[in-house]
């Protein structure tokens, strides 16, 4: 379906975007349905459309040394893949869809009409690069040092404080599932230690999953 202004202003990403640069936009995109699982674009794909959550929730992974590595997760109001779009080079990674997600497509061409163009859209693409860099960062820093336990309860505590759903004055939750291996990546350590920890978790009280979503403490992890 095609999308309309009034949709576009609600969306985080285009904060910084003028009513003009919104019009335009709301002209070219198209808002598409992905099944979770989904591949919205895969490593090493040229990027061929500006993509933007509307609903929903995606993980980026890259494949290195036989091993699939979790890197960043997108939830809605955010864009996905822009930096390919910006410097022009392939994908370095591959986005997939946690959950069922409807993402805003918007053909390259006009992504790189109105950069070019708009000095408002020019300054959103900043603000986006430069929120993408802190991410990383952080996430490096975060995670290079540490005792196992104490990153992967930042790694969940992070999650449930960015994307989390309050489902009790007790409870918190995520609606989507990591696997163990997922989180074991994301935090750099093997899927056999994660594993253990979460076990003991769960046995406490303090985390579980379901088929559809993971469950924490308030307490447990300061939400």
């Amino acid at each position: 379906m095609t999308e309309d202004f009034h949709s576009l202003k609600a969306l985080s990403r285009f904060s910084l975007c003028n009513d003009e640069d919104l019009r335009l936009l709301a002209q070219s995109g198209v808002v598409k349905s992905f099944k979770k699982g989904d591949c919205l674009f895969q490593e090493g794909n040229q990027p061929e459309c500006f993509s933007v959550i509307k609903h929903g929730f995606i993980k980026m992974t890259k494949h290195t040394n036989q091993q699939t590595n979790l890197l960043l997760l997108f939830g809605p109001g955010k864009s996905v893949g822009e930096v390919a779009l910006i410097v022009d080079c392939p994908y370095p990674a591959t986005a997939t869809c946690l959950v069922d997600s409807e993402i805003l497509l918007i053909p390259k061409n006009q992504y790189l009409k109105l950069k070019n163009s708009s000095s408002n859209f020019l300054e959103s693409i900043a603000l986006q690069s430069g929120n993408m860099a802190l991410t990383i960062g952080a996430k490096h820093l975060e995670f290079i040092e540490g005792e196992v336990s104490s990153r992967i309860m930042s790694f969940l505590a992070g999650l449930f404080k960015s994307f989390g759903q309050k489902l009790t004055p007790e409870q918190t939750s995520l609606p989507f599932v990591l696997t163990r291996s997922e989180i074991a990546s994301a935090v750099g350590t093997r899927t056999e230690t994660a594993s253990r920890f979460l076990s003991n978790l769960r046995k406490n009280g303090d985390f579980q999953t379901t088929d559809t979503q993971m469950i924490g403490r308030n307490k447990t992890f300061s939400i």
